[in-house]
């Protein structure tokens, strides 16, 4: 697992020229008051969370150029934006709204 720690509550940025691959059963751990919205992984390229079918543990905002991926078993606690596409395979949506209403909501993504 990755620790990422900050002293103060700033934004953090990680910047890659090519892909960014998070290999499958590894986690990003977030110490010292940082927070998944105060991290930033800008990729040229593709962006893809775990391999196969063995997901991983991403946190943070992932900003792709190109794609991004997210394999099945995989978690995403944060923010995933692509220029041209994000796959999500065989997983599910959750997003916490519980600071307006309490409820999740939740999303299936499907094979066509």
């Amino acid at each position: 697992m990755s620790a990422l720690e900050s002293l103060s509550i700033v934004d953090i940025a990680y910047t890659f020229s090519g892909t960014f691959t998070q290999n499958a059963l590894t986690g990003i751990v977030l110490t010292g008051g940082v927070r998944p919205q105060d991290v930033f992984w800008a990729v040229a390229g593709a962006f893809t969370v775990g391999s196969g079918q063995i997901g991983a543990s991403f946190q943070g905002i992932a900003l792709a150029a190109t794609s991004v991926t997210i394999q099945p078993g995989s978690v995403v606690n944060g923010r995933i934006l692509s220029g041209t596409s994000v796959a999500i395979q065989d997983s599910n949506i959750m997003e916490d709204n519980s600071g307006c209403s309490g409820q999740v909501v939740t999303v299936t993504a499907c094979k066509p």
